[in-house]
């Protein structure tokens, strides 16, 4: 089994508001930012057909010309809500030149939501009870992958080398009308080894499992061996990238039990050979679907002691990929 490894660090930034509350932002927009980043808009605070007020989305400082005055964005956010915000003339459209994201510039992860959410989830027991019932993800899990709550979804903040934070993933418990259930920050959902400290930090020999899912890699870590994913979708593989970064590890694949993660499995598998020290499948007591296959997660929620219900498992991996 391997130590505990911290995903992430605890350094503080400061770049301001949320993806989804960028989304809720535009139609107070009138344009793109210039080099400052400063952004065109109207003011939130009085009626404003002139758009006197700009956002600058490296600071997050909101600044009103007309006379409101100047804070941050996210405090006006917190403080008001969108619902109290003045509404801007109906007439503004967000003038998208100069954009290739349809108008919308990229706000870059910030370290400093992600841990003010994290410390949001450690305040709430209701939330905590929430992700244990429906993930099996308990308090020191929580810590060391940094997870937070922003008072309705569950957040995932993706580091990679030094700490850096590269996205922050948002999961929907509940999503409802054919909703997604989880999905990253608009203009970094490039796909990314989750959790990249796992990996990173293990040595010749060591066993790590390469499953489908971001909470199917946190709970295999749980239980105490070491497990990582992807964020993206099954068929994504970087074999040049990645399959290298696996060089003399003992390599278990699993991903769900359907017709995907079937191929996926053997995909990954074929990669990391030429790198790894062996290479097995795992496979889970499951029926092979042609999709929505059940997973790692399901597995390890169904079994008493799932340190040792895994270690069993990985005793009858085969070299050899079964359906």
């Amino acid at each position: 089994m391997s130590e505990a490894v911290t995903y992430g660090d605890e350094q503080e930034q400061h770049y301001g508001i949320t993806d989804e509350m960028w989304d809720q932002l535009q139609p107070w927009v009138t344009g793109p930012p210039d080099a400052r980043g400063e952004v065109p808009m109207h003011c939130v605070l009085h009626e404003d057909a002139n758009e006197s007020a700009s956002y600058n989305i490296n600071s997050g400082h909101f600044c009103c010309h007309a006379g409101c005055g100047g804070t941050r964005l996210r405090r006006l956010i917190d403080d008001y809500g969108f619902e109290l915000f003045k509404k801007p003339p109906k007439r503004s459209r967000p003038k998208r030149r100069g954009l290739e994201n349809g108008g919308m510039p990229e706000i870059p992860p910030s370290p400093s939501i992600a841990w003010r959410w994290h410390r949001r989830l450690m305040n709430d027991e209701q939330a905590r009870d929430e992700l244990l019932e429906l993930r099996g993800i308990e308090v020191p899990l929580i810590l060391r992958a940094r997870l937070g709550y922003d008072g309705r979804y569950f957040k995932l903040p993706i580091f990679g080398p030094g700490g850096k934070l590269w996205n922050i993933r948002t999961y929907d418990t509940r999503p409802r009308n054919g909703r997604r259930k989880i999905w990253g920050m608009r203009g970094h959902n490039r796909a990314r080894l989750y959790p990249y400290n796992v990996l990173a930090k293990a040595n010749p020999g060591d066993t790590i499992v390469v499953c489908e899912g971001e909470w199917d890699a946190l709970l295999v870590n749980q239980a105490g061996y070491r497990a990582v994913t992807r964020t993206g979708a099954a068929k994504v593989w970087e074999d040049d990238e990645w399959s290298p970064m696996f060089k003399g590890l003992r390599v278990f694949v699993c991903h769900d039990r359907d017709e995907t993660g079937f191929a996926a499995d053997r995909r990954v598998a074929e990669s990391v050979k030429p790198y790894a020290y062996d290479v097995k499948y795992l496979k889970l007591p499951y029926r092979l679907r042609p999709k929505d296959g059940k997973d790692l997660t399901d597995f390890l929620l169904d079994v008493d002691e799932p340190g040792l219900a895994l270690g069993s498992l990985m005793d009858r991996a085969t070299h050899h990929q079964e359906a």
